[in-house]
């Protein structure tokens, strides 16, 4: 016969749950503001008349393009970002998202589906980060890849090389996951 698991200690409770709200609360107040990005003025001398490549939007895409573009020193690459700079000690902590959502840090989408029409009777919200980092900044910092069927649409539809097994490669050169290691039983 099988034995039960046993239940979760209150101690153990507070190290898995209570420790790292605490810590991150701690971080969140304790934040330096001087670290982060840069806020440059627009009306100084540092803004040229005219760039190689201009990209809109600084999320995390924007801001990824914009830097490996401008690692040509050949080229002037002008990043572009509508919202504020980052510099808000909440925003470099995950647990903060939810506080973000409805503030000058969210262009506040509202989508309209029957579904949510139908059956809640309302609009449903789709946060949108105006912010230097973007939506990664009100999305927990959570990284999703896609569904594989969007990306063999793209690539039936005519966009060559945008198969999920084109964009596959790319996506684990940019990631870090260690993969998982279960815990060897005694």
């Amino acid at each position: 016969e099988r034995e039960r698991p046993r239940s979760m200690s209150r101690k153990t409770f507070c190290c898995l749950l209570v420790v790292p709200v605490v810590l991150a609360a701690l971080a969140t107040v304790f934040y330096s503001t001087s670290k982060g990005s840069v806020a440059y003025d627009t009306d100084s001398k540092a803004v040229n008349d005219e760039y190689d490549f201009i990209v809109v939007g600084a999320g995390s895409a924007g801001s990824v393009v914009a830097s490996r573009l401008s690692e040509n020193k050949d080229v002037s690459v002008l990043l572009l970002e509508a919202g504020g700079d980052d510099k808000e000690g909440s925003i470099r902590v995950p647990l903060a998202a939810s506080k973000l959502a409805n503030t000058q840090y969210d262009w506040k989408y509202r989508g309209d589906s029957e579904v949510a029409a139908l059956r809640y009777g309302k609009q449903f919200i789709m946060s949108g980060g105006k912010v230097l980092g973007g939506s990664s900044v009100l999305n927990w910092m959570m990284y999703v890849r896609g569904h594989p069927a969007d990306y063999d649409s793209w690539a039936d539809e005519g966009a060559d090389g945008w198969s999920y097994k084109d964009v596959l490669p790319y996506f684990k050169k940019s990631e870090n996951y260690a993969g998982f290691r279960p815990v060897d039983k005694e």
